[in-house]
């Protein structure tokens, strides 16, 4: 991180902290002479969000938190303060008409990014088009892991329940397994 920082131009003013460690990232936290940044290192299964972010960023800017630098080999990516989190800053039914309002910007950055879909998919990011929904889905319900809740797991007949909609739907959505 120190080194990361120092490659921007910044100067680390207090003691570098940790506040989310998950198993997909963990986010390293720094005040420096011109602001606070967090370093956000991925874990294998988003490995793809700092090149994925590249191309958001330069794609819509503005509307994703600065990125100051990526790593070139590890995913890895320092970014700017982009202020508090929503659930810091709202709660109750507040929180809820505060999604409300901003939930709907979703669908438009969807359709501004239809364009870059090979560029999205060269960053590693898990192709998940609706034409393939139905055959991730039914990989996913062929998974005993998966339907086994605690000690109990789904009844052939509850599985064969769960997997028709998929097979019904998959005519319509594209090619899967059940064709």
């Amino acid at each position: 991180m120190l080194q990361a920082i120092a490659s921007v131009g910044r100067r680390i003013d207090s003691p570098i902290e940790q506040p989310h460690v998950m198993p997909w990232s963990t986010v390293f936290r720094a005040a420096t002479d011109r602001g606070r940044v967090y370093l956000k290192v991925c874990g294998p299964t988003q490995e793809h969000e700092p090149r994925l972010t590249a191309v958001l960023v330069r794609t819509l800017p503005g509307v994703v938190t600065t990125v100051l630098a990526i790593h070139p080999q590890r995913p890895w990516m320092l970014l700017a303060d982009g202020g508090q989190k929503r659930r810091d800053l709202f709660g109750g039914s507040a929180l809820l008409y505060e999604w409300a309002r901003i939930l709907p910007r979703y669908p438009e950055l969807q359709i501004a990014l239809l364009d870059h879909e090979d560029e999205i998919l060269a960053t590693g990011t898990p192709d998940h088009r609706l034409e393939l929904l139905a055959a991730q889905l039914e990989i996913v319900l062929d998974d005993r892991r998966v339907l086994g809740l605690a000690d109990e797991s789904f009844t052939e007949r509850e599985i064969a329940r769960l997997r028709a909609p998929p097979r019904r739907a998959a005519g319509a959505w594209g090619p899967s397994r059940a064709s």
